[in-house]
């Protein structure tokens, strides 16, 4: 019901129809009545100051209202942007999963059947397998020097060489009494009799073949023994599974009678130490992490254990790395943490120094003038 009240008596308002003049109509106002008829009392109007007052603090409580709004929407929207970021990395990732298949596609053939890995067992027991254990891996590749057979023969050689020496300079001594004439002209000498010239050429002959035999002594001693590690394996190999007869593997016995044919072997004992740690791991998930899937396929046995020289070196390196940059921040922090006198932090100084030197020449194969630069930087 649309109605005119009268705000001069607020006890007692007077009811007015709409159409009525009255004096009093910039007092009126009008409302609507609230469904079922009941109507809360208007207040009374503010004085200019208080509206002004309210006034000022309905704009605070809205504008204090829109920052908590502003800060509850950077949030979503910082969630959003997040959301988006995401969606939009898993669609490049995606696109670059689709590339890689398109592609292997393209090479999608059978030429990957057709690559062989030698198995140990695929060969029969004997000298079959046993070539194939040694071509296996590249620390295995050792053989027999024959150093003091290679020795006799080099002394019987030049035991021969000595005496048709001894024979050319009594010629010599010889002829120069007789008639030097021979001794000062080649031309006449083999005029005469050419004895000299076929004792030279037989000389020749010998040294020729001397020689050869020492470049060969001198190749092989280059080629460096193998360790005692790899000449182990190879060992404990053959006396474990006796691929030969008894009377043929006395060759095996000669541990210092070896050369090798690898280059780089692991000199470092801490190598091998790393290696027998990792073989101590009782997961074979773990122990093929250092192993490539080709060296796991060569051999089911369980004692034969094959490891990636590659992989075990990124580890042992990491390791050196690692108590290299303790040696060295150990002693800093000593020195901050003990109130000691000076005597006794020069005392942990030089000790610290001195094991530096000496862990980088145990741990690795740090030549002399490498662990001198290391130590002194």
């Amino acid at each position: 019901m649309l109605t005119q009240i009268d705000r001069s008596d607020p006890t007692s308002p007077t009811i007015r129809q709409a159409g009525d003049p009255s004096q009093q109509d910039r007092d009126m106002v009008i409302e609507v009545d609230p469904p079922g008829g009941a109507r809360e009392p208007e207040p009374p109007e503010a004085s200019p100051a208080e509206a002004g007052a309210n006034g000022a603090f309905i704009g605070a409580q809205e504008l204090e209202r829109e920052d908590i709004g502003r800060q509850q929407r950077i949030p979503n929207g910082n969630t959003g942007s997040t959301q988006k970021s995401s969606s939009s990395i898993r669609q490049g990732l995606k696109y670059v999963k689709q590339w890689f298949v398109a592609i292997e596609s393209q090479f999608q053939d059978d030429r990957n059947s057709h690559l062989i890995t030698d198995t140990l067992t695929q060969y029969p027991l004997g000298y079959p397998r046993l070539a194939a254990y040694i071509n296996s891996d590249v620390n295995f590749s050792m053989y027999r020097r024959f150093g003091t057979l290679r020795n006799r023969v080099l002394l019987h050689r030049q035991d021969e060489l000595n005496k048709l020496e001894k024979r050319l300079n009594d010629l010599d001594a010889r002829d120069n009494v007789e008639q030097n004439t021979r001794v000062r002209s080649i031309k006449y000498d083999r005029e005469e009799d050419g004895q000299r010239a076929e004792l030279v050429d037989e000389i020749d002959q010998k040294l020729e073949h001397y020689d050869e035999m020492l470049l060969r002594e001198q190749r092989l001693k280059s080629m460096g023994p193998p360790t005692k590690r790899n000449h182990r394996s190879l060992f404990n190999w053959i006396w474990n599974l006796k691929p030969l007869v008894a009377s043929e593997t006395d060759f095996i016995f000669q541990q210092d009678d070896f050369v090798t044919l690898a280059d780089g072997q692991d000199d470092s004992w801490f190598d091998g130490r790393v290696e027998d740690f990792v073989k101590k791991f009782p997961s074979k998930k773990l122990q093929a992490v250092f192993a490539t899937p080709e060296q796991l396929a060569r051999t089911d046995d369980v004692h034969v254990h094959y490891f990636s020289k590659k992989r075990l070196g990124i580890l042992v390196k990491m390791i050196v790395i690692f108590m290299t940059v303790a040696l060295l921040m150990i002693p800093v922090c000593l020195l901050f943490q003990l109130n000691t006198n000076d005597k006794v932090k020069v005392v942990i100084v030089l000790v610290f120094v001195l094991a530096f030197p000496g862990i980088i020449a145990a741990f690795t194969k740090a030549r002399s003038y490498e662990v001198f630069a290391a130590t002194a930087a």
